[in-house]
């Protein structure tokens, strides 16, 4: 799903608003939140496969929530995120890229629950590849997790078995994902 219309889907769910301490707050942040928490929860099992002891992945899911909640201090929540990206991003995974994406996904999560959406991102047309890495957004990285969870696939294969992976991704996204995290907030 191009970039840009994940990014109006996110403002379809609220403005982005700010609390007395600069924090974001409000529903559409709550909604947001929760999306790419279902996103990242969906592709947990790609984590565990190849890590089933390390359970930093659902420890980012847990420190989002408590962002969400305003239990944690968001250095403390930047911190932790921030070891478990360095960690992500040092180990290899080019024979399966989808444990990384998976990890990656996890921890931008956590930068979402900190920060929300950058505002100019919603109505910017950049396609995800004009991105530089270290800005994929969480929806981005879970969808590169679905297509590539199996072995490396040669570059004849790429762009057809991609497509067939990426389009029930992106469908359960739209019909389940979406409308279950607008109605979170209700």
């Amino acid at each position: 799903m191009p970039r840009p219309l994940r990014r109006r889907i996110d403002a379809a769910f609220g403005p982005r608003t700010r609390g007395p301490d600069g924090g974001s707050t409000g529903a559409g942040y709550r909604r947001r939140v929760a999306l790419e928490r279902q996103a990242v929860r969906r592709v947990l099992p790609i984590w565990a496969a190849r890590h089933p002891d390390d359970a930093r992945p659902r420890q980012m899911i847990e420190l989002a929530e408590r962002l969400v909640n305003g239990t944690i201090a968001r250095e403390v929540a930047e911190r932790e995120m921030a070891d478990f990206l360095a960690d992500v991003e040092d180990a290899s995974y080019a024979d399966v890229p989808a444990v990384g994406f998976a990890g990656a996904a996890a921890a931008t999560l956590v930068r979402t629950a900190m920060y929300d959406r950058d505002p100019e991102a919603a109505t910017a047309e950049r396609q995800d590849d004009d991105l530089d890495p270290d800005m994929h957004e969480t929806d981005y990285l879970v969808s590169r997790a679905a297509a590539y969870d199996e072995p490396r696939i040669t570059f004849e294969q790429h762009p057809a078995v991609v497509e067939r992976r990426l389009r029930p991704f992106w469908q359960w996204y739209l019909d389940d994902a979406v409308p279950a995290a607008f109605a979170s907030t209700r």
